[in-house]
């Protein structure tokens, strides 16, 4: 008697299951495809990495000491709103010179809750 007559079947399911299983994680986007990382523990935005935006997006009509959006304390309350108008809306910045890769920064750093 051979070996795969009683476990063939078995293995066979086995295989495929863990080949479905990791085909549909990776398809999902649950990770990441290069580092192999769930994409649920990546690093959370901060305010230092989207004040160069503010900075150079928004600085030029934001500025006055109630808009100073280069200023966490100033663009906080006010980060739904921004959400809004630069992810949604689309109609901020006012030119509209700002990157694809710019909205995510700012949508991130909304969703990711705003941190200092």
């Amino acid at each position: 008697m051979r070996w795969w007559d009683d476990y063939g079947l078995y293995v066979i399911v086995v295989i495929f299951t863990a080949l479905l299983t990791a085909d549909v994680v990776i398809d999902l986007g649950l990770t990441d495809p290069i580092t192999h990382n769930p994409k649920f523990e990546t690093h959370k935005v901060r305010f230092s990495e989207v004040k160069p935006v503010f900075e150079n997006r928004c600085k030029s009509c934001h500025y006055q000491p109630h808009w100073d959006w280069t200023k966490y304390e100033t663009a906080y309350p006010k980060r739904h709103t921004i959400k809004t108008r630069v992810w949604v809306l689309r109609n901020m910045p006012a030119g509209g010179k700002i990157t694809e890769d710019e909205r995510k920064l700012i949508r991130d750093w909304v969703n990711d809750g705003g941190l200092q």
